[in-house]
């Protein structure tokens, strides 16, 4: 029995970490949320830090003006909040190469989906999306996420940023969703996240 598990903890050390990604059109979900599966995942063996975007220090935030960059245009907002992770991505990659794993909110689905509600025109949004996911992962060579779970209200009126935040999810890649209701309680929402994750981003 000894002997299996210090092969598992051999194994989980030498494999690389997982990033996995919590995002929400209510994003008071994703702080709770990103701290169970942290603790959940440490307890499974698997060593995790949680991480959460923008990390950006007095100067950047007053030249933003707001978190969500509404004195700019989409694009240029995206842009800044896309440097910030870039910042950093030295960082995560070390941390993944040596077998951490990250829970990881306000990434680049969230910038996608706040910034993209104020492109009205579903051609030129869609255009946005596409463009900030090559510019991430491609331009700038941002981490990719090998699991980015949305957790949507049922109700949509519930959230101002539902509509783009269903978008995002269909069209980035290793996108899921997970519905919730306002009478679900924390613990029953991570149950719902632990299974993805556990199903998916922990299969092998």
């Amino acid at each position: 029995m000894l002997q299996t598990f210090n092969k598992k903890k051999k194994r989980l050390k030498e494999t690389r970490g997982k990033l996995i990604v919590l995002e929400s059109p209510l994003p008071e979900l994703t702080t709770t949320q990103a701290q169970l599966l942290t603790d959940i995942l440490q307890i499974s063996g698997y060593p995790t830090q949680t991480f959460s975007f923008p990390i950006m220090g007095p100067k950047m935030q007053a030249f933003l003006g707001t978190q969500t960059g509404e004195d700019f245009n989409p694009a240029a907002a995206s842009l800044w909040l896309a440097l910030d992770r870039y910042e950093h991505t030295k960082y995560l990659q070390n941390m993944l190469n040596g077998g951490n794993s990250i829970v990881c909110t306000g990434y680049t689905g969230n910038t996608a989906a706040i910034q993209g509600k104020r492109i009205l025109e579903h051609p030129a949004r869609t255009a946005y999306y596409k463009w900030l996911h090559n510019l991430e992962f491609q331009v700038l060579g941002v981490p990719k996420p090998d699991l980015s779970i949305i957790i949507v209200p049922k109700s949509k009126q519930s959230a101002a940023d539902f509509d783009t935040f269903m978008e995002t999810s269909r069209l980035f890649p290793a996108t899921k969703t997970v519905s919730v209701d306002t009478l679900d309680t924390a613990q029953e929402i991570h149950n719902k996240i632990w299974e993805l994750v556990r199903r998916i981003t922990l299969k092998n």
